[in-house]
């Protein structure tokens, strides 16, 4: 409102641009450009390596089929939103390989899946038990944040409906969400079957997403995988010697992701962060970023 009214020139917040259910509100206004541009950054989920059944390649394979992404994107960021591809890395980075196909939803594949790794419904009440005949309820943990708790629930919401339908019984974590402590806990120890997390536009576009899904032990932030081939691929992109290799070792590490089932992007969608256009001119818009960048302190001048 202080924008819309004139008081205060553009706006900024690192990783975290107008959500796109407040878009109408600075479009359309005089003098004021809803600074839209694509997301470096994106809501994705990460699978737990440390705990069943989600360490195994059937289940992670089957929980991503079973999705539905274009309710998540539209969930996420409205009508502009994407589906995402596979790889989980956004167009607008670096080494982004858009030769790898976007999710789809397919129920029967994610269940042919379950089935092939022994996941099947013995008691006959509706719901598959583990290989060995124990329960299964797989725990969907939120990340803990109060500006994306609402968007973090609803996407949690639709994982549990999505994985009721192949037949998986699943919950929201309710402690993650709201106990800073017991999420840091979660992450740190890795114990976590399915984590929805945000990776942010800095981090996606000087070190991708990768950085989160890699074992906490090795590098990472959050992350359980430590498949030694995308250990491996990992190590040598991030000791890339220039941009070609920098690239080459991202393309890679997306088509390991696109095999392994490691993590997925929920939606690619559009970051906003508006400016206005009366008093001054020469804004340069960094996607995902916004105007208010090193750039922009080189090329603004006042209105003449």
């Amino acid at each position: 409102m202080a924008l819309r009214n004139g008081e205060i020139d553009a706006m900024y917040s690192y990783a975290s641009p107008i959500p796109a259910t407040m878009a109408s509100s600075i479009t359309g206004v005089e003098h004021v450009e809803p600074g839209m541009s694509d997301n470096t950054g994106s809501y994705m989920i990460m699978f737990g390596f440390r705990k069943g059944p989600t360490d195994d390649l059937n289940s992670r394979k089957a929980v991503t089929l079973s999705l539905d992404y274009e309710l998540l994107a539209a969930t996420i960021g409205g009508e502009d939103a994407q589906v995402p591809g596979v790889g989980v890395i956004a167009p607008p980075n670096l080494g982004y390989d858009e030769t790898l196909p976007k999710l789809e939803q397919n129920l029967e594949a994610a269940k042919a899946a379950l089935d092939e790794g022994g996941y099947l419904d013995v008691d006959g009440d509706g719901y598959r038990e583990m290989p060995d005949g124990s329960p299964m309820d797989i725990l969907v943990s939120p990340q803990n944040s109060s500006t994306r708790r609402e968007v973090y629930l609803r996407i949690a919401e639709v994982m549990v409906q999505n994985l009721d339908a192949i037949g998986v019984k699943a919950h929201v974590d309710e402690q993650s969400i709201t106990n800073e402590e017991y999420e840091d806990q979660l992450c740190k120890e890795g114990t976590y079957q399915i984590f929805i997390c945000y990776c942010t536009s800095g981090m996606a576009s000087q070190t991708s997403c990768y950085y989160y899904f890699i074992d906490n032990t090795l590098d990472g932030n959050w992350g359980t995988c430590a498949l030694p081939e995308f250990v491996e691929a990992y190590e040598t992109r991030r000791q890339a010697s220039d941009e070609k290799a920098y690239i080459e070792g991202t393309k890679l590490l997306q088509q390991i992701n696109a095999e392994q089932y490691i993590g997925e992007a929920l939606c690619w969608d559009k970051a906003y962060f508006p400016y206005r256009t009366d008093k001054y001119e020469g804004w340069t818009n960094y996607p995902g970023w916004g105007v208010i960048n090193c750039e922009t302190w080189y090329s603004l001048r006042p209105v003449r």
